[in-house]
């Protein structure tokens, strides 16, 4: 692990470690008459656990999702996310400092005592599935008070409380009086702990609170102390205890203050069985047997950190060193970890961990790092300090792993290990600015793994990845800024989105490129070295960039400095488009930015930002490079007027080279015809990812209507040069080391899946040969164009279907019956699907089909846009009995999912009918009316646009009539809605032929200098000239 010398980094260890820790050593763990495990204590004083809570049910089982924009058998340009998914946003005020008596509000805790240091027992037992405990926090005095409030949560049981207070005359810790619980109340936030004191705390003073003895369930929730369980090959189960306690899980493990802001330093003890081993934040001092059966094993002390980011796992997992030293190390269950699957994790590791010291000018604050793979995992990744834990998949790579995924683990780790600075050595001030952690660890994946590898273009990839996907979901309607306050648990789940994640990365890059790449180093130090062990704050960032932009004199906006021009990228939501609009007579441009809306907004209260905009690139000077801001759109001067172009009217113009400026750009008609011509011989996978995004807009709006078969023709057209270039299958699978085929791979697995939806037919003939290679096994087809071949080749071969059908029938893993369930939602048979759904609701075959069965198998026909009608026609004819079968809950989620899909009035007329008939409540005919006049407001694209796109597609790909099908949304009793002038004939379709034939004449390259400003526009011209929302 790389180590180099810091004067000011030693000095602030120093500092924080004199600050942090009050002046009294810590008492000693157990009474000195005690060294009995936690857990024969427990038994002795007949300590009684909580009883145990009813596991609940998978909430996937009862959803439906619907049809998806990339289903099974189509790849998604997308790496997996990130974020930990929508759920309906909650929304609170700041912090406000309070009196110490006010501990029923959710928002934060008092600010009385702060914690400076914990002593923290845990007992897990992996057979019974208990823990017990024991915690010793010392506190600070900073306001007098009898009660301390901190978190806890109600499934732990406690034996009792203690106080004690700091003797300096005695340097010792004396009983202060009585403390006691005070119960909370039925209304009251559950997850407190509320202590009042006999005798009152002293401003000043120092104090030990201490929990003796508590008790609890590993969860089984994944959140907080859980229990994880595998089955090795001779199918014996093995259990492992671990955690997960961001944002606010660290309270259901033991007592503490768990909030970000409140560091303190740890010093963990493990007792656990001795066939096992333990481990934590840090490295472990002493490991001893303290009874037959179990050892304890002591930890050294962490740094201040706060309780988010504590970690530990006990398990018999094994590891693989990265280097001699071992103090960089990947572990999981010895069926997966080899020194093959655990080379991505081993090489970029310490390669991220030496160029983030390089970035940072800040060198890694531990002695090691040991990453886990944990069987059970649902954030994907957490990067718990010292020790970083990972979904399996997302951290060992195996025969199946995609090049999506491989290049997802190399960015994860890239990821987790930029937290170690951003996030960990500096913290987040509280969880409104979740995009100071979030943000800096997506910029650091992306800068730090394209070091790495090159190869792989990922700072190409960084525009479809994160740009685009940060301004789609930023332009909906309700999104809330980067900076946005939150007080409930759920509002603090709902910041860890696209907003914190994608948008934080591209506005930091965005910064970068306004300050210049050195500058922006230097205010990365400077935040970090000045904040290091504790607290930042957006203040805090724009302190130190103004402080260096100061020093090295960027262009920042006329009268503002840095900070007024950042708040208004991280304080309001939304986007801007910057309109270019060319005089070719005069030779100049005008350009100006508004806000884009979907539609109007209810208040009528648009908003502007500080635009930069760099030097105009032109198609004879061809310098996408120049991205330092050469001037600015501000909200008091939103337009340049007659900016001077040295360009002819023959030569296109580009404005935002690179998307370095989160803002969309809208080109006038001529330029846009003159830049769709620069992307004909494009063949990067970044732009096929843009362009198949693009596709699937399209996709998701046409596949049941009568210009579906015209869309599919022209899919097999523009892809059918780059198809013959990469073909369906590689040669052979490459090793593990060699990367230099990875982009090919990754393009094969864009452009195959297109191909054959397409109906390309070398494609669909690919796609059979790859299954009957694997003899049907999905296992065994290649990873990157699996889901392709299955799909396409159930889709196109009546045998196939059979076969995967038998497949289906024998499976007996339920992973394994979902992915055959997902290939035959592919087939056109739908009398084949119509006989499997009966079998299943007649409760035919053996085992006897569950519930379960039911809702995957629907869900997975759902998905696919093409079984909409046929879903749609069953569900009428059986509805009684899937509710019967699989439930009310499922039963409305699916209703909902047929009418959300729904693209025609007819449909959903057809829909109330038949529900007003079957199913006359009054309460139910409400919900559905709700549900038809939100998808009525959805399909006004159709109406407005439907013929003109089909129209286009018809005489594109000559499968239709040229004159104007009719729209097929419209009620029956209206005519044509009137629609406004067109703005130009150049339509999306045709900037999305030019821009999506990438006609690949080799392997895949690095993005051109035109594709790099073309990747946002394809997402400008989705937006702007499809929809046509704001026109």
């Amino acid at each position: 692990m790389a180590r180099h010398g810091c004067s000011l980094f030693v000095v602030l260890v120093a500092l924080a470690a004199a600050s942090a820790a009050p002046a009294p050593q810590p008492l000693p763990l157990h009474p000195a008459s005690s060294e009995l495990p936690l857990a024969e204590l427990a038994a002795q004083r007949g300590f009684v656990l909580p009883p145990r809570k009813p596991l609940a049910e998978v909430a996937v089982d009862g959803t439906v999702t619907g049809a998806q924009g990339f289903p099974f058998g189509m790849a998604d340009p997308q790496p997996p996310q990130r974020a930990r998914g929508p759920r309906q946003r909650e929304h609170g005020g700041t912090r406000a400092k309070r009196a110490a008596d006010d501990v029923y509000d959710e928002t934060r805790l008092p600010t009385s005592v702060v914690p400076t240091r914990y002593t923290v027992v845990m007992a897990p037992n992996l057979a019974s599935g208990e823990f017990f405990g024991s915690t010793d926090i010392y506190l600070n005095v900073l306001e007098a008070t009898s009660r301390i409030v901190l978190h806890g949560s109600p499934d732990i049981a406690f034996s009792q409380v203690q106080i004690f207070k700091y003797s300096a005359e005695q340097n010792r810790f004396d009983e202060n009086g009585e403390a006691r619980f005070v119960p909370l109340g039925r209304y009251d936030d559950a997850d407190r702990l509320v202590v009042d004191l006999e005798r009152q705390l002293v401003a000043g003073q120092h104090y030990l609170l201490r929990f003796p003895l508590f008790g609890s369930r590993l969860r089984s929730d994944l959140k907080g102390f859980y229990l994880s369980t595998y089955m090795d090959h001779d199918r014996h189960t093995h259990f492992l205890a671990t955690t997960q306690f961001e944002p606010t899980a660290a309270r259901y493990a033991f007592p503490c203050f768990d909030e970000p802001s409140l560091k303190a330093r740890f010093k963990i003890l493990i007792e656990h069985d001795r066939s096992l081993s333990a481990k934590s934040n840090m490295p472990e001092i002493s490991r001893n047997n303290i009874s037959l059966a179990i050892a304890r094993t002591e930890f050294d002390e962490t740094l201040p950190m706060s309780t988010y980011l504590l970690a530990w796992v006990v398990s018999d997992l094994e590891n693989i060193a990265a280097d001699a030293a071992g103090n960089f190390r990947t572990w999981g269950r010895s069926s997966l970890l080899s020194p093959r699957s655990a080379y991505l994790a081993n090489t970029v590791g310490p390669k991220a961990l030496q160029l983030l010291e390089e970035l940072t000018g800040i060198p890694y604050a531990l002695p090691k790092v040991d990453q886990f793979a944990i069987p059970d995992f649902e954030a994907g990744a957490m990067e718990n300090w010292g020790l970083v834990t990972f979904k399996e998949s997302y951290l060992l790579e195996t025969e199946d792993t995609s090049i999506r995924i491989r290049e997802f683990i190399a960015t994860t780790v890239c990821h987790e290990l930029g937290h170690q600075w951003t996030g960990n050595l500096v913290t987040l001030d509280w969880w409104s600015n979740t995009w100071l952690n979030e943000g800096f660890a997506t910029y650091f994946e992306n800068v730090i793994c394209d070091k790495i590898f090159p190869e792989w273009n990922l700072m190409d990839k960084f525009v479809t990845d994160n740009v685009h996907a940060a301004i789609a979901n930023d332009v909906l309607p309700g999104q809330v800024a980067m900076s946005s306050p939150v007080t409930t648990t759920g509002a603090i789940a709902d910041k860890f989105d696209h907003i914190s994640y994608k948008k934080g990365g591209s506005v930091l890059r965005m910064f970068e490129h306004i300050l210049g790449t050195t500058t922006f180093k230097k205010a990365i130090n400077r935040y970090l070295s000045e904040n290091a062990f504790g607290s930042g704050s957006p203040d805090l960032l724009f302190r130190a960039m103004n402080a260096e932009a100061a020093l090295s004199g960027p262009s920042l906006p006329p009268g503002a400095d840095f900070a007024t021009m950042a708040r208004s990228w991280t304080e309001q939501a939304g986007v801007p488009v910057v309109t270019v609009t060319r005089n070719a007579e005069r030779g100049t441009a005008t350009i100006t930015q508004e806000q884009f809306l979907y539609g109007t907004p209810d208040d009528e209260q648009a908003m502007l930002w500080y635009v930069p905009i760099p030097e105009v690139v032109t198609a004879s000077t061809g310098d996408w490079t120049k991205t330092a801001p050469a001037r600015w759109l501000t909200p008091d001067a939103p337009t340049i007027a007659d900016l001077e172009i040295a360009a002819s009217a023959n030569e296109w113009i580009a404005v935002n080279p690179q998307q370095t400026g989160y803002y969309l750009v809208n080109y006038d008609p001529a330029n846009w015809r003159l830049l769709q011509q620069a992307l004909k011989a494009e063949r990067s996978a970044a732009a096929w990812k843009a362009g198949i995004q693009a596709l699937a807009f399209l996709r998701d709006r046409l596949a049941i209507t009568e210009a579906a078969q015209a869309l599919r023709a022209f899919v097999r057209q523009i892809t059918a040069d780059a198809f013959d270039a990469v073909g369906f299958e590689a040669e052979r699978s490459p090793s593990v080391e060699d990367t230099a085929k990875d982009e090919e791979r990754y393009l094969r697995r864009l452009v195959a899946s297109q191909a054959c939806y397409g109906g390309n037919e070398k494609c669909i003939r690919g796609a059979e040969a790859a299954v009957q290679t694997a003899q049907h096994d999905y296992s065994r087809a290649p990873a990157d164009t699996r889901d392709a071949a299955f799909c396409y080749a159930v889709q196109n071969s009546a045998r196939t279907s059979a076969r995967i059908l038998e497949m289906y029938m024998s499976a007996k893993v339920s992973t394994e019956k979902a992915q055959y369930a997902a290939a035959l939602a592919c087939t056109r048979g739908y009398g084949s699907l119509e006989s499997l759904l009966d079998s299943i609701l007649n409760g035919q075959g053996y085992p006897r089909p569950t519930a379960t069965d039911l809702r995957v198998l629907i869900n997975a026909i759902l998905s696919q846009w093409d079984n909409h009608k046929f879903m749609l026609a069953y569900f009428q004819k059986r509805s009684y009995e899937i509710e019967s079968f699989a439930g009310s809950g499922f039963f409305f989620s699916l209703l909902t999912a047929l009418i959300k899909d729904a693209r025609s009035e007819d449909e959903l007329v057809e829909i109330d009918r038949f529900m007003a008939k079957t199913y006359p409540d009054p309460a139910m005919a409400a919900k559905v009316e709700q549900l038809l006049d939100a998808t009525r407001k959805g399909l006004e694209w159709n109406r407005r646009h439907y013929a003109e796109v089909s129209q286009w597609l018809f005489a594109a790909t000559d499968t239709g009539p040229v004159s104007p099908p009719t729209a097929p949304t419209l009620r029956p009793t209206e005519g044509p809605p009137t629609r406004p002038p067109p703005r130009t004939t150049t339509t999306i379709t045709t900037t999305t032929v030019a821009t999506t034939t990438a006609k690949a004449k080799g392997a895949a390259g690095r993005a051109t200098g035109v594709a790099t400003i073309l990747l946002p526009s394809l997402l400008a011209v989705l937006l702007l000239r499809i929809m046509d929302l704001n026109a």
